[in-house]
């Protein structure tokens, strides 16, 4: 085959191709240009339904809408969207769907097996919205079978949940692991209770100790004085005496008490003479004659 009867047939298959097409169709170059063309304008279209998306859920209305809840809507609309994208141009370039369905159907199984945590997590993303353990902005503790680690949540999405640690670190969970694990949420109620613990020796006058952390409590307005703060001996070691210190305050001064009362106490003891409880270790000199 010469040169030219080569590239007269690769041009006439070329045409059969791409003009060619039977009465009442379009031909296969249409059908490209028009797929380019869905591609490119479903994109932006996709961005634009995602964006009024957010700022639908923005305006105040009488159906009070979860910032979790509206990150895993826009998650999930967005899957969506771009998942009929794909089969609007899979019709326009008249790829058939049901030899694809049926591809994917065979490969069910191996997909399922090997995604079988990822559609956990997803599953499980969406009991946790249901079921509203917590929300965005709540300050949780997490306990399963990897460790234990406590944040605010940021962020709920379809397979994972984002916590920021106090020291400004964000740590992801797969839903999975959160919904399998004990949850705990500091921020449902509007207070928590604060146990501290301090010790002084058998030496120093008890009452008046007890007398002094009331005071300090009392003088302190961001520790509630409802439910009742109580103070109590929890202990009798062997070198001290344990005092227990227990009250309330609000979720928002909760460890600007915690980290503060402490040293107040300290300060409080130091000016009554109180003495705070350390071991000590004597060491007795002794003649050894020879």
């Amino acid at each position: 085959m010469s040169w030219q009867e080569f590239w007269t047939n690769f041009w006439e298959s070329f045409k059969n191709f791409f003009l060619y097409a039977e009465a009442g169709d379009i031909n296969n170059l249409t059908r490209i240009i028009l797929a380019i063309i869905f591609a490119v304008g479903g994109h932006y279209l996709i961005k634009l339904i995602l964006f009024l998306t957010k700022k639908a859920f923005g305006i105040k209305t009488k159906i009070q809408v979860d910032v979790s809840a509206k990150s895993f809507f826009i998650s999930v609309l967005s899957v969506i969207l771009n998942i009929l994208l794909v089969v609007l141009i899979l019709s326009t370039l008249n790829i058939s769907l049901t030899s694809i369905a049926t591809l994917f159907s065979a490969a069910t199984v191996a997909i399922g097996l090997s995604l079988q945590n990822l559609i956990s997590a997803f599953a499980s993303g969406v009991v946790l919205l249901r079921v509203k353990h917590f929300k965005t902005g709540d300050y949780i503790m997490v306990v399963h079978s990897d460790g234990t680690c406590e944040g605010e949540v940021t962020q709920v999405s379809i397979i994972s949940t984002s916590l920021k640690t106090f020291d400004n670190q964000v740590v992801i969970i797969p839903n999975n692991k959160l919904l399998e694990g004990v949850i705990t949420n500091y921020t449902t109620q509007k207070s928590r209770r604060c146990v501290l613990k301090v010790n002084i020796t058998y030496d120093s006058d008890l009452k008046l100790a007890k007398k002094v952390l009331y005071d300090l409590i009392n003088s302190d307005e961001r520790i509630e004085k409802d439910p009742v703060p109580f103070i109590h001996v929890s202990n009798l070691g062997e070198y001290s005496i344990e005092i227990a210190i227990k009250f309330y305050t609000i979720n928002a001064v909760y460890w600007d008490v915690y980290n503060t009362f402490l040293e107040d106490v300290f300060d409080a003891f130091n000016k009554n003479n109180i003495d705070i409880a350390m071991r000590k270790i004597i060491v007795e000199n002794k003649n050894i004659e020879d």
